[in-house]
C-alpha cells in the first residue's frame, strides 16, 4: 500500500535521494538539474525541507513501505489556504 507521508527533517536523507532520482530520471521536468542538486550541502538540504514544509508551503513523500516511490510539493494561495498549486511532481517508473 502506497502512503504520502510529510517530509520532515528526520527524512531529509530519502528526500534527497528521491529528489535526486526525479531529476535524474526525468531532467527537463524541473526548474534545476541533478548537476546543481547534487552539490548541495547537507546544511542546504535540511533548510529545504524546512522552506518546503513552512506555513505556506507542503511537500510530501509517495512511499511503498519503507521506499519513497515519489514526491510532491506545493504553495498554498493566499486568497483561499484550502486551495494549493502544485509545483513539482515525481512518480518512480515502476509505481506510474
Amino acid at each position: 500500500m502506497i502512503t504520502i507521508d510529510p517530509i520532515h527533517v528526520e527524512r531529509v536523507r530519502l528526500f534527497k535521494s528521491t529528489r535526486l532520482a526525479a531529476l535524474r530520471d526525468t531532467p527537463t521536468a524541473f526548474g534545476s538539474t541533478h548537476a546543481d542538486e547534487v552539490k548541495l550541502t547537507d546544511e542546504e538540504w535540511i533548510s529545504r525541507v524546512s522552506k518546503w514544509n513552512g506555513p505556506r508551503s507542503t511537500a510530501v513523500l509517495a512511499m511503498d513501505e519503507d521506499h519513497a516511490c515519489g514526491i510532491a510539493a506545493g504553495f498554498f494561495e493566499q486568497s483561499d489556504p484550502a486551495a494549493a498549486t502544485l509545483v513539482s511532481m515525481w512518480v518512480a517508473p515502476k509505481h506510474r
